[in-house]
């Protein structure tokens, strides 16, 4: 493939060098632009496969055509599940840095993520707030801790 430019960074030009994309892995593109003082340098970006960015979007609950804000990864286990009302959890989560330290948080979560939640479950997911709630999506459970 031709190299791309990504345009301008101050003085230098950062160009796309390769782009792979298979069913195989996912996509990738090489990154390269020179220092200040003229040493090439490179950065390799790996980006998810469609399916993976399709299994994020499942728990996504959004409203129509709005897209889901970037968040904070989390680390947590789920302490106490609330079904009744609107579906939320409580759960310890590590500290998310330059956010909140760790310690018990309150958070909504999409009916079909409530589903799949029991008290122990450690997890990994994103945080996100939203109209003023903390809200957890892409939930992935990592099993019973104690």
């Amino acid at each position: 493939m031709v190299p791309a430019s990504l345009g301008q960074a101050g003085d230098r030009t950062q160009v796309v060098v390769e782009c792979e994309d298979s069913v195989v892995g996912p996509g990738s593109l090489l990154l390269v632009r020179a220092d200040r003082a003229g040493r090439v340098v490179s950065t390799r970006v790996l980006l998810p496969t469609a399916a993976v960015l399709a299994e994020m979007d499942a728990d996504c609950d959004c409203l129509e055509g709005r897209v889901a804000a970037a968040g904070y990864p989390l680390k947590g286990r789920v302490l106490v599940v609330e079904r009744a009302g609107v579906p939320r959890v409580r759960i310890w989560q590590h500290g998310v840095f330059g956010l909140m330290r760790e310690g018990e948080l309150v958070a909504r979560v999409a009916p079909r993520t409530m589903e799949r939640l029991a008290s122990g479950q450690a997890f990994l997911a994103r945080l996100e707030q939203r109209g003023g709630e903390w809200w957890l999506f892409d939930v992935r459970l990592l099993g019973a801790s104690h």
